[in-house]
Parts: C-alpha cells; sequence; structure tokens
C-alpha cells in the first residue's frame, strides 16, 4: 500500500510507454484482421542482421579489453558468415547437452551466494526506488531523467527474479 503512496505522474508515463512498447505489430494486426483487413499488413521485411551486429559491437566495446574495444561490424559479419552451415543432428545435440551442462554450472554458481534474503532485496529495491526519486527530483531534463528512472527496473530484473524464488 506505501508504494502507492509514492506513485507519480512520472511513473504512470513510464508504466505506459512500457506497455506500448511491448505490443508487438502482429498482435495489432491480429485485433484489426477481422474488423478491416485491408488494414492489415503482415509483410514483416527481409531478415537482417544489421541491428544485431552494430548490438553486438556496442557490447564488445563497452567490455573492452584488446580483443574487443577496436572491434569492427565487418569482422563481426565474417564470423557470421563463416558458422551459416548447417549442423548435423549430433553436432546440435552435443551442443545442447554442453549448453545445458553450462547452464547447471551456471545455476549452481548464481544460486550459491546464500548471504541473499528478502531483508537485503528489500534494502536494494528500497534503495533504487530512492535513486529513481532523486533523479526525477533532480534532473532538470525530464527526458533524460525517465529514460535513465525506466532503464533502473530493467537492469534490477534479475534480482527481482531471485528475489520471487527466495519468497516462494
Amino acid at each position: 500500500m506505501e508504494c502507492w503512496k509514492s506513485f507519480n505522474i512520472a511513473n504512470c508515463i513510464t508504466y505506459i510507454k512500457q506497455a506500448r512498447d511491448a505490443i508487438k505489430p502482429e498482435t495489432v494486426n491480429a485485433c484489426w484482421r477481422n474488423l478491416w483487413k485491408e488494414c492489415v499488413n503482415d509483410f514483416k521485411g527481409f531478415p537482417t542482421i544489421d541491428k544485431e551486429v552494430k548490438r553486438i559491437v556496442q557490447v564488445a566495446r563497452q567490455v573492452g579489453g584488446d580483443r574487443f574495444i577496436y572491434i569492427l561490424e565487418e569482422e563481426i559479419e565474417e564470423l557470421i558468415e563463416n558458422h551459416r552451415e548447417t549442423l548435423t543432428n549430433k553436432e546440435l545435440e552435443e551442443l545442447i547437452k554442453s549448453s545445458t551442462e553450462d547452464e547447471d554450472d551456471d545455476d549452481d554458481q548464481e544460486e550459491k551466494p546464500a548471504s541473499w534474503n528478502l531483508h537485503k532485496f528489500a534494502e536494494v529495491f528500497q534503495a533504487a526506488k530512492h535513486l529513481n526519486d532523486l533523479i526525477s527530483e533532480y534532473d532538470p531534463s525530464v527526458e533524460r531523467s525517465l529514460k535513465i528512472t525506466r532503464s533502473i527496473p530493467d537492469n534490477l530484473r534479475w534480482y527481482q527474479e531471485m528475489f520471487e524464488q527466495l519468497k516462494r
């Protein structure tokens, strides 16, 4: 109940935009198909990897290091092109087996820190909310502050999932 006391118009706008952004064009088309077929366009464009390549380069540069800081889009495209061959069933089975083993190892490593408890999660979420409030209050640029305050819950998603698991 206390969370509603601090809920403001900026929070409302943020949540409305997130909800609107989550709606896929296919969903809108499905809604309109029976009412107005002429306005529905199922063409999704030609597949492209340009956006993904740019995102990979951006992340690699953020990671940094000798091998990543100067990486070029052409290098990523070449790597993708060199791995286009179809895998055999045996190769797919090996990949699935190795990925599930890796996930099991990662889960064990992620779950092990028993130092997390409900109180610590509550502290983190309260601090994030306080940070959101401060940014909204101090930043004269509404657009910038909204962009930053929207990204904080997205960045805390892993902790939210861990929190939900701990509650169960």
